[in-house]
């Protein structure tokens, strides 16, 4: 999925709903779309949309503090992510959140 740049949205919550609607088009199977849509908070949402994301600014060859600026993440967290893509084994890390 090809995600689109947030400058391009009059809001970022405009930017976050079409990368979720998006999403979950591209997901095949209608009942787990809106099983996935029912089930998940806007928290946890959001979450994977920006790791989503983030995950396509990697791949675009973006910095960490490009990436960080734009998304707001931490930069291990991008770290982490570009690891998995990388090794494409399991994460690893802790949040600060526990």
């Amino acid at each position: 999925m090809k995600v689109s740049r947030i400058d391009k949205f009059k809001s970022r919550k405009e930017w976050s709903d079409n990368i979720w609607r998006r999403l979950l088009e591209d997901i095949k199977h209608p009942a787990l779309s809106a099983s996935l849509d029912s089930l998940l908070s806007s928290y946890e949402k959001n979450i994977i949309i920006n790791r989503f994301a983030a995950v396509a600014l990697i791949k675009d060859g973006q910095t960490y503090r490009e990436i960080g600026r734009e998304l707001w993440l931490s930069p291990n967290t991008v770290r982490s992510l570009k690891r998995v893509l990388e090794n494409r084994s399991a994460k690893n890390y802790r949040s600060y959140r526990l």
